[in-house]
């Protein structure tokens, strides 16, 4: 099988070298070229096409964002961006870009010495690895809004739900799908929405402004004992595990270092139990199979279990094996989960 062909796009050599010897370390992956911007990345890209590319954000002459935009326009392909740097500017400019088109936001570690190495390096080589295979689709220049959402066939009655949390199981890749699903909801939808996103270190706060500067509904991190309030979006922290317990009460607990942080399986096990047919579950397209078998614990306890379809999906994957696995109630495509959840909620 021939080796997935990497271009890394970094300002920094010394970053280049680090980001080379970490994805040469794996005998499937092959860095094919490495570049100081975004304008010599587009060069590159026009004469060789390499399969995926690892792109910082902050770079002379054409940023990460800018770069990822016309290469999204003239080159499509999947794009990873990797990032050292946790200030405000270079987070926003990183959620711009995924607004773009690139498809993740990911940690590099700060040397071969860093205490994090092997756990940043083994995430980055299974991103690469997973999304790969995203096929890319063109995006025009002037089109960055969410997809125009569709009517979708009714499962229950209109406003017949009473729901005490919706959540939402989102894996590496799926971000974007985020902000198309919340973007639409009215300032007034009363459900509190949960979201388990597995992602890169350190881009959690990020996350949150992002989401918040492109949705009606007070967004925040998850803070441990907090009781769930309505019109609210909750998303959990970095390094932790999200899990409802008694009184609609939040629980985080710190992810052994060993293990994929946040568990959609846990999370939603734990609103299976605490909630079971007063809740909503939402597992998105990705790769793997975390939260198969907890969407299946709430469709068991008469929640509803949504599952993104496979043709809205860019890892079609884990809908694939949800779907296989009886996990969903009903199988909804990307543009249809807004309404869908306005139609089923009771709005007051």
């Amino acid at each position: 099988m021939n080796p997935i062909q990497v271009l890394i796009v970094d300002d920094s050599a010394v970053s280049r070298e680090l980001l080379t010897h970490i994805i040469e370390s794996d005998s499937g992956l092959k860095v094919v070229g490495k570049v100081e911007n975004g304008e010599e990345a587009l060069k590159f890209i026009s004469e060789n096409k390499p399969h995926i590319v690892m792109m910082d954000i902050v770079m002379p002459k054409m940023d990460g964002y800018e770069a990822t935009r016309r290469i999204m326009e003239s080159f499509p392909l999947p794009i990873i961006i990797v990032s050292g740097i946790y200030n405000a500017k270079e987070v926003k400019q990183g959620y711009r870009a995924l607004s773009a088109g690139a498809l993740a936001i990911l940690s590099k570690p700060a040397g071969l010495r860093d205490p994090k190495y092997q756990e940043i390096a083994q995430s980055l080589i299974q991103a690469i690895k997973v999304l790969s295979n995203v096929k890319i689709k063109p995006r025009p220049l002037s089109v960055f809004h969410s997809p125009t959402q569709t009517q979708p066939a009714p499962i229950f009655a209109k406003g017949t739900l009473s729901v005490d949390a919706i959540a939402i199981g989102a894996s590496v890749g799926a971000t974007q799908s985020l902000s198309t699903i919340l973007s639409p909801l009215p300032q007034d939808f009363p459900v509190p929405i949960l979201i388990t996103q597995q992602f890169g270190s350190g881009f959690m706060e990020g996350l949150v402004d992002w989401l918040a500067s492109s949705c009606a509904l007070k967004t925040k991190l998850a803070t441990d004992g907090e009781v769930l309030a309505p019109s609210t979006i909750y998303v959990c922290p970095d390094k932790h595990h999200l899990e409802v317990g008694p009184g609609k009460t939040l629980k985080l607990t710190p992810a052994a270092s060993n293990q994929p942080a946040p568990s959609i399986d846990l999370f939603f096990r734990s609103i299976a139990d605490q909630m079971g047919a007063k809740s909503i579950a939402i597992l998105l397209a990705g790769h793997g199979n975390d939260g198969i078998d907890g969407l299946l614990a709430i469709k068991q306890k008469g929640g509803l279990a949504l599952v993104q379809d496979e043709e809205s999906s860019l890892l079609a994957e884990k809908s694939h094996q949800a779907i296989e696995a009886g996990a969903a109630s009903q199988v909804v495509s990307l543009n249809e989960i807004a309404t869908t959840l306005e139609s089923l909620v009771k709005l007051k």
